[in-house]
């Protein structure tokens, strides 16, 4: 009798792995509304990245990014939920460089 035990350890973690994160973001405060929130805001940041990229291609890359903050920190505003420049600076940034990464990696799977 043969037993796999990574089958039986990988099945045990995909059961308890939705309860463990479910008690973690208890813990932390974080409620589903604040998830789908957090990822709408998110989306919102990679649209201004990619507008400002098209708008002013000619523009520094500080123009951009203070454009795309203010245009994210607007929407977000214009959508009920309070946002702090300093805040929406961060999350432009972070598209900013998910933006970077995801290039950088379909270059080198077309190389």
């Amino acid at each position: 009798m043969n037993i796999d035990w990574v089958d039986i350890a990988l099945k045990i973690l995909l059961f308890a792995l939705p309860l463990i994160i479910s008690y973690i973001f208890g813990k932390l405060g974080i409620t589903r509304e604040k998830y789908q929130k957090y990822q709408w805001a998110v989306e919102r940041a990679m649209e201004f990245v990619f507008a400002a990229k098209d708008k002013f291609p000619e523009n520094s890359g500080v123009q951009k990014l203070a454009w795309a903050t203010e245009q994210l920190r607007n929407a977000l505003i214009k959508a009920g939920y309070h946002i702090t420049t300093q805040e929406s600076e961060a999350m432009v940034r972070a598209a900013y460089q998910k933006m970077r990464t995801e290039a950088l990696e379909a270059t080198v799977k077309g190389s």
